[in-house]
């Protein structure tokens, strides 16, 4: 080989060397960065969860500020009949819930009594709800009252920024929203600031998520605070039976007849785009009921309405609001019982599944087991239904979890939805073990999941889903559902006490965990919630607690057991108490 090959050669191979080496340097260079990336990512989210931890505690303190608790009912009152609401509101929306006990949000509210939409609801009907009153001269006067029912000095509004409010006598509001006409017969100087939460925020402080009255009184502001609750409406974080809503615009001497139309119009814009309400009536002060001389409109919810008639106001039929078609999209069939490779493996966090069974003694009962998961993980039924031929029904809320419980071909039915009886839909936070209904899940066990990941998912109550099966008697019923525990068994109460369905065991979580540690005070809270829910039913006894990882006692064990008595004492001479059992 000449000299000038050999010097190529050379220069080629060292060529490439080179460039294997840069290459070399380049990944590594590379992955050092991504590292790096990945860390200050990390280091960021640790930091924006610290934040928004924060902030929540925050807002908690500050609406704790503006937050009065309802007074004890007050008996023997003078004049507890005695209506005071100027068009017979209070009247109008007793005659269509016919209810007793009903909860209303009353914003506007004034001194609690002058021109009061509620008070006689209260008095009268044993009604508790929420008071709203941005004038804090107001809210003094409203708590001499000693009403029964929370009282928020506040304005409603999904920012959380205060607002400038002008003080009135009968016609203050927002600076910002309140209309041109009433704003002329203000004195501008006398302005406060004021602070604002969310109706979803009162609301979780409350406990309540279903209105059955919303009377709406803010002086030009209506629309302002429809919009805040939109989504709070259109995602199932809240629900309303009726309306009542002041549109008519009264400029001191007459009615400004133009403006009043044009409210009344995008009320009914605005209830057609949320859907499932119609228009029952206007209330006015004398007998001219015509569009923009009224001084109210009322919008009832349809399922409401037609749970208890046929027909609507104007004679149409009310729509089939039985949910069998609609639930055929997201309740699927058991399939065929099929072998598997282990039969006898069991998937139970804590023996639920085995201790079930040695309590009942039973092949081929039925489950329903709520917060099913992946179907597999965790699963207190699987063994169950392997082992000993159960079926059952399997609801998990999140589609992705549902899909892989198909994956499963479990002999069980599968309802990928919520289970509630007042509710429609529901905001669900997605999450592996720990996902829950948004307004639902704890406050320890939302810090561990991530807020933006939510779905809207649908809502049956069980009776519509046990009618589809056609099965009435549930030999164990296993309840996991982070925080969402009595929201669920409330919607069970009805059909537990009229016998609609009955059950014969629940294992029911009740332990609270923040990730780290036991959350005792909250733990214990939930466990005498659920004692208390059981009591007022009826015919259960507490069989025991299931413990984990030998964490046993009050307020440490995982689940609580309650047997019905009468299964029970097909099999014993004793209650799990040691008494005898009844003969």
């Amino acid at each position: 080989m000449s000299a000038y090959n050999k010097c190529k050669l050379w220069f080629r191979r060292r060529i490439r060397r080179n460039w294997q080496t840069t290459a070399i340097f380049l990944i590594i260079a590379f992955c050092g960065f991504a590292i790096y990336a990945s860390h200050q990512k990390s280091k960021k989210s640790l930091l924006d969860d610290e934040e928004l931890k924060r902030k929540l505690v925050k807002r908690k303190r500050d609406i704790d500020k503006f937050l009065l608790k309802p007074h004890k009912t007050l008996y023997n009152l003078e004049n507890k009949d005695k209506r005071y609401s100027q068009v017979k509101q209070d009247e109008v929306v007793f005659d269509i819930l016919q209810k007793e006990k009903g909860f209303f949000v009353d914003i506007g509210a004034h001194d609690g009594q002058f021109l009061s939409n509620t008070l006689w609801l209260e008095r009268q009907h044993d009604w508790t709800g929420l008071l709203i009153e941005a004038n804090p001269e107001l809210c003094q006067q409203i708590d001499k009252l000693k009403r029964h029912a929370w009282r928020l000095c506040a304005c409603l509004s999904s920012s959380h920024k205060s607002v400038t409010f002008i003080k009135g006598n009968t016609v203050g509001g927002v600076i910002d929203h309140i209309d041109d006409h009433h704003i002329k017969m203000l004195d501008q100087k006398n302005r406060i600031t004021v602070p604002c939460f969310s109706l979803e925020e009162v609301l979780n402080e409350i406990g309540v998520y279903h209105i059955d009255f919303y009377s709406l009184d803010v002086e030009g502001a209506e629309m302002y605070i429809l919009q805040s609750l939109r989504n709070g409406l259109n995602n199932g974080i809240f629900t309303v039976d009726v309306w009542s809503i002041e549109y008519r615009v009264w400029d001191g001497q007459r009615i400004v007849v133009e403006k009043s139309k044009e409210n009344l119009n995008v009320l009914r814009k605005y209830f057609h785009e949320i859907g499932g309400y119609f228009e029952h009536s206007q209330l006015s002060t004398d007998k001219n009921k015509q569009d923009g001389y009224a001084l109210d409109v009322v919008f009832v919810r349809i399922k409401a309405w037609c749970k208890t008639r046929a027909n609507f106001p104007n004679g149409t039929r009310c729509p089939n609001l039985n949910e069998d078609s609609r639930i055929k999209d997201y309740l699927v069939p058991p399939h065929p019982i099929h072998s598997v490779e282990d039969p006898n493996k069991r998937y139970s966090q804590a023996k639920q599944d085995q201790i079930v069974y040695e309590i009942i003694q039973k092949d081929g009962g039925f489950f329903v087991d709520i917060g099913a998961f992946d179907g597999q993980l965790f699963s207190n039924s699987l063994w169950l239904e392997r082992k000993h031929k159960w079926s059952g029904l399997l609801i998990e809320a999140n589609p992705e979890l549902c899909a892989r419980i198909d994956q499963l071909k479990r002999h069980a039915w599968r309802l990928c939805a919520c289970l509630s009886d007042s509710l429609e839909k529901v905001s669900f936070l997605k999450g592996e073990a720990l996902g829950g209904m948004e307004r639902e899940v704890n406050e320890h066990h939302v810090k561990m999941l991530n807020r933006t990941n939510r779905v809207t998912v649908p809502c049956f109550s069980l009776e519509t889903v046990l009618d589809e099966i056609k099965t009435y008697h549930i030999d164990f019923f296993s309840l996991d559902v982070e925080g969402a525990e009595m929201q669920i068994l409330e919607s069970l109460r009805k059909g537990l006490l009229s016998q609609r369905f009955t059950v014969d065991v629940w294992t029911i979580e009740y332990r609270v965990w923040d990730g780290k540690k036991i959350v005792l005070e909250s733990s214990l809270a939930n466990l005498n919630a659920l004692r208390k829910y059981f009591k007022e039913i009826g015919g259960y006894s507490e069989h025991s607690q299931i413990p984990y990882e030998n964490e046993s006692g009050d307020g440490k064990s995982l689940d609580v057991l309650f047997v019905k008595n009468e299964m029970f004492c097909r099999k014993n001479e004793h209650l799990p108490n040691g008494k005898p059992c009844p003969r």
